[in-house]
């Protein structure tokens, strides 16, 4: 279900001139938790992620992105 959406979300008939949107999907994790069903269907079907931590945001850091977590698969190319 969710790769069917994202998908959808990102093909542009070629009627229509063809091209790509880009989809922005937000998964909100119970306690970090990304070994979920929904984090883990969205993190395989995804180039990457940002994630984004609650210590670091109430450390004052912000954005919050854990860099350490955060992943990007986009190659030279892309």
């Amino acid at each position: 279900l969710h790769s069917r959406l994202l998908e959808r979300s990102a093909k542009v008939s070629d009627e229509l001139g063809g091209g790509s949107i880009t989809a922005l999907p937000f998964i909100e994790t119970q306690a970090g938790d990304i070994s979920a069903y929904i984090a883990t269907n969205v993190i395989s079907i995804t180039d990457g992620q940002i994630f984004l931590g609650d210590g670091l945001f109430n450390a004052g850091i912000r954005p919050a992105i854990d860099a350490g977590s955060s992943v990007s698969r986009v190659g030279g190319s892309a």
